[in-house]
């Protein structure tokens, strides 16, 4: 895993949406790679949503890549993602910002 810190700005920007946030807290909660198909299952469930393939779309072609270039998430293979050391921090900066604006 990576130990890269993300800039404050760039972290801000990650934790800017929902999907993302909630992307960041399911795999802070995994010990191994999640596949991509499960994380989207998990979201649009989450959600409440039925287009698990939009929602998988989304997360390949914009959430996870956004996170990836913010050392937030780490690919290890195509289909799989885990979190990487940044993330608990991130968590904990999230918890707290929810914490007071919430």
């Amino acid at each position: 895993m990576q130990s890269t810190q993300p800039d404050l700005d760039d972290l801000f920007r990650a934790l800017s949406q929902r999907e993302r946030r909630q992307t960041l807290r399911y795999l802070d909660r995994q010990d191994t790679p999640v596949a991509v198909e499960e994380l989207a299952t998990t979201l649009a469930t989450d959600q409440q949503r039925h287009d698990t393939e939009q929602v998988t779309l989304a997360l390949t072609h914009k959430h996870l890549l956004l996170l990836e270039e913010t050392n937030l998430v780490e690919r290890t293979s195509r289909e799989r993602v885990i979190a990487t050391d940044a993330t608990g921090a991130a968590i904990d900066v999230l918890n707290t910002v929810c914490y007071y604006f919430e």
